[in-house]
């Protein structure tokens, strides 16, 4: 089904000129007709080629004649009059028969729920709007003219963060040029007007390792074997996760802003000596542009393990986002942190990260992103200095059902130059995960929506005392401000 409105018959149509049909069953009906006609006048005569001749000139008229498509008197169209009155602006009449026609038998529920929603947004009442495209969505994510309604509901209603996520989207589709422009304008108008954005989240977390630590009972020493005590081998529980993030910017002039952000990520265990809590806060300038945003600044961390302090550290980052035409999408990032631990912890390092990562829109609904990672890290101790270069791909799709499900997968590498003495050889990690995640877009709950996880990860090692496996799912629930 095409959710476009026929010409001059329509509602306000948004970005899009032009008309085509809401549905063609010209064709349908021409093949029945001939159906029809065929065996009526085979019962009649066994002449076939009457029959052949009988069929053509009952459908024969003038070829100039014929229109594009076949107008409403071949077939009832339940919407006309709704349509009328959405012309007319009468949106409260509008809404009153697009209730009653929503009670008739045999009705198509997306395009009675689209035309309740484009009323809704008339009326400017965006919340129903939302909600109405919304529920459309969850059902046929594939529908670029009802994302894109949405999109401009999500816009009008000031929520920047739900517009440019499906005008993003949109951009993927085969949209005329003229939409496309619009579109990206709409993009830059919302990176210049934001000043706030919050997310919140929690979940159930069963691990099956949560101190990464290897399940072997022994480990060769210098060549002697030693037997490990439990709290060195791997130990399963069941936490809770709590995550907070929050950004504010203010203008500093036409594309300067100030931004200032904080992260809290806890986890709560049983066994309070594997809780871990992570702060970090960023404060810098950032300069916005057509195609994205650029930024720079410093940051300030600090890592309480078993609720005692672990580390601290401050830094200087840089990042920035581009748009490369309507489906790709380049992000790159660099970190530069000096650490101090506390007592018996580690020694003073600093600890340097880089990223690139591209996205490419397959569809308004689907997604794929590659990345590369790199770090070079000179903490704790000389024994534990290492480099790890890594690469992720993941795979990301709204579904029917109001689905939205993910998966990812991400291999690296990590080379200890120091030669470790206490196990005679040096040290090569290979660590690979792969995660899988899915959202339940249509159960809210206080703004709420579930989602479940389940990650897998394998770390082998040269030596045998740090490789390991763990498995850990999430059961929780997000919500975005």
């Amino acid at each position: 089904m095409t959710l476009v409105t026929p010409k001059g018959r329509g509602f306000p149509p948004f970005l899009f000129q032009g008309a085509k049909p809401l549905r063609d069953d010209f064709c349908g009906e021409v093949a029945g007709k001939c159906d029809a006609h065929h065996q009526f006048l085979m019962r009649l005569s066994s002449h076939r080629a009457l029959v052949v001749l009988v069929c053509l000139l009952s459908l024969a008229r003038p070829l100039a004649a014929q229109p594009f498509y076949v107008e409403p008197e071949l077939s009832f169209d339940p919407f006309a009059a709704v349509r009328q009155l959405m012309l007319q602006k009468q949106w409260e009449a509008a809404e009153v028969e697009i209730k009653k026609i929503a009670l008739e038998p045999g009705v198509d529920p997306i395009e009675t729920l689209f035309l309740a929603g484009m009323i809704a947004a008339g009326s400017q009442n965006y919340p129903t709007a939302i909600s109405l495209f919304q529920t459309v969505l969850n059902n046929r994510p594939e529908l670029i003219r009802v994302r894109l309604e949405l999109a401009r509901a999500y816009l009008l209603s000031g929520n920047d963060e739900g517009a440019q996520y499906h005008f993003e989207r949109v951009l993927a589709g085969d949209l005329p040029d003229a939409v496309i422009a619009k579109v990206q304008d709409y993009l830059v108008q919302i990176r210049s007007r934001r000043t706030w954005q919050a997310g919140f989240g929690i979940a159930l977390l069963p691990d099956s390792n949560v101190n990464q630590a290897t399940s072997a009972q022994t480990v060769s020493v210098a060549g002697l074997p030693f037997t490990l005590s439990s709290d060195a081998r791997e130990t399963s529980g069941v936490g809770v996760l709590w995550q907070l993030y929050g950004e504010k910017r203010w203008s500093l002039a036409d594309r300067w802003r100030i931004a200032a952000s904080a992260h809290l990520l806890r986890k709560d265990y049983s066994k309070n000596r594997f809780n871990d809590t992570t702060v970090t806060a960023r404060l810098g300038p950032r300069y916005l542009y057509e195609q994205g945003e650029v930024g720079f600044g410093v940051s300030l961390s600090k890592r309480l393990l078993g609720d005692r302090s672990y580390n601290e550290a401050q830094g200087l980052f840089v990042d920035m986002n581009r748009q490369l035409g309507e489906r790709w999408l380049l992000r790159a990032g660099l970190d530069v942190q000096w650490f101090d631990f506390a007592a018996g912890k580690g020694s003073p390092g600093t600890l340097t990260s880089t990223s690139a990562g591209l996205r490419y829109m397959l569809s308004p609904s689907s997604l794929l992103e590659g990345g590369l990672d790199f770090g070079q890290d000179t903490t704790i101790s000389d024994q534990m200095q290492h480099q790890t270069l890594g690469a992720s791909l993941a795979y990301r799709a709204e579904v029917a059902w109001g689905l939205l499900y993910g998966v990812n997968a991400r291999i690296a590498r990590s080379d200890y130059p120091v030669f470790q003495q206490f196990f005679n050889q040096y040290r090569h990690d290979a660590m690979s995960s792969f995660s899988m995640d899915a959202t339940k877009r249509d159960w809210q709950l206080f703004g709420f929506s579930p989602v479940v996880s389940l990650t897998v990860i394998k770390n082998d090692s040269t030596i045998p005392l740090y490789s390991f496996q763990r498995a850990l799912g999430q059961f929780g629930l997000n919500k975005q401000f």
